[in-house]
């Protein structure tokens, strides 16, 4: 036979009766239950000496929602991990994207969510590994993890339409220069890092004749700066006929 009591049931009373008047038996009355699985033998001996027994198993349910391990690949979690500390932190380089969280249970009968691959976003990322007791009781383990600000300050894409940048672009080469005959430039920078910030100065709208020299500043999320520049010389005009001629 079996049942299953709360985890509050320490204990419980056996009671059985033989169908024979003159046969005994052992094993009954108050019996003290651990928590799992409890076995409890009835045993029946008839007047002629033969004996039955009877088996109880009485499973008391755990309440234990506590972790026996708590760690995250290739990183070290601060503080040292306690079964009794649920609250963690790590930080990780920006280029870390993504980590992995593992978890073991104290006990056999517990459940743990939370665990396996974790994505990160650039500052501050909460991840909670949650225990839930075979009763039901439920423990949450607190991982706030940092990946630091980037400090990626390149570009991926320059380009300046119906121009061709000298040299070729390349992320590692600052300067540039072309000739136009355009009053104003039509400029694509795209930062390598989505999170940086580009400025390209004022004097891309409005050329004059000569020289002009364009910066285009990429600025990373921890502050640092790359100046790119445009040494764009416009063409002077060399078109000298009328529009409009009239004779009144």
């Amino acid at each position: 036979y079996t049942c299953t009591v709360a985890n509050s049931v320490t204990s419980t009373t056996v009671a059985a009766a033989t169908t024979s008047s003159v046969a005994t038996l052992t094993g009954t009355g108050s019996k003290t239950l651990n928590v799992g699985d409890n076995t409890l033998n009835i045993v029946v001996t008839s007047q002629s000496g033969s004996t039955k027994t009877y088996s109880v198993k009485v499973h008391r349910k755990s309440n234990d929602a506590n972790l026996s391990s708590l760690s995250v690949s290739n990183y070290t979690i601060s503080p040292a991990f306690s079964s009794s500390t649920t609250s963690y932190t790590l930080t990780v380089p920006n280029a870390t994207s993504s980590i992995t969280v593992n978890a073991s249970k104290s006990n056999t009968y517990a459940s743990i969510s939370g665990t396996g691959s974790k994505a990160l976003n650039v500052g501050s990322n909460t991840i909670k590994v949650t225990v839930t007791a075979e009763d039901g009781t439920v423990r949450t383990y607190t991982l706030i993890i940092t990946r630091e600000k980037s400090d990626d300050n390149s570009l991926s894409t320059l380009i300046v339409k119906d121009n061709n940048l000298i040299p070729s672009f390349n992320s590692d080469t600052l300067d540039y220069s072309f000739t136009t005959n355009d009053r104003t430039l039509d400029i694509t920078a795209i930062p390598t890092n989505k999170y940086a910030k580009v400025e390209i100065s004022e004097n891309a709208k409005s050329l004059v004749a000569g020289l002009n020299v364009v910066t285009i500043k990429v600025t990373s999320e921890t502050g640092n700066e790359r100046i790119y520049t445009l040494n764009v010389t416009r063409e002077l005009s060399n078109d000298n006929t009328l529009k409009t001629l009239e004779v009144k």
